[in-house]
């Protein structure tokens, strides 16, 4: 299947790769053996993955207009957000944590910046300044601004 995505952990042992076929897949980085395959993860095709800035955790993106936390030890769902009008738009859509994990954010078809919070799963925020789908999203190391891209090259900073 298409890998739309890709990141390697923390310690550099692991490649974690998202997939068209709605997958997560985990591989060995020293021997190229698959470790794990999440098969189905999500109801359509993973735009994008993410590591936890602890590295514990990945953030998926997907097309069926939901992120979630896996857990990258146990494997295991952590948590799934969603909100009414958050629409994931393209196969290079991106979401990303906030530097200290409590948030993650992802972008919408209708300009809208989603951001969640990660120990309960509620929308914290929808910010509007985009004039087209948002397709990337970005946290500064220090935690301000969030940077969002959109579909026509514009990039707005949020403070």
């Amino acid at each position: 299947s298409s890998c739309n995505d890709l990141c390697v952990t923390l310690d550099g042992g692991t490649i974690c790769s998202a997939h068209y076929d709605r997958s997560l897949r985990f591989w060995n980085l020293k021997t190229g053996e698959a470790i794990n395959h999440l098969e189905k993860l999500h109801a359509d095709q993973i735009t994008s993955i993410c590591l936890s800035p602890a590295g514990n955790e990945l953030l998926t993106n997907s097309r069926d207009n939901t992120l979630k936390v896996v857990n990258n030890q146990t494997f295991e769902t952590f948590r799934t957000f969603s909100a009414p009008d958050y629409r994931v738009t393209t196969v290079f859509s991106r979401a990303c944590f906030s530097p200290d994990a409590r948030f993650v954010c992802g972008g919408s078809a209708d300009g809208s910046v989603y951001i969640w919070r990660v120990d309960n799963g509620t929308l914290e925020r929808t910010l509007k300044g985009h004039q087209s789908p948002v397709t990337s999203c970005m946290w500064s190391p220090t935690g301000s601004p969030l940077v969002t891209g959109d579909k026509n090259g514009y990039v707005v900073l949020w403070r």
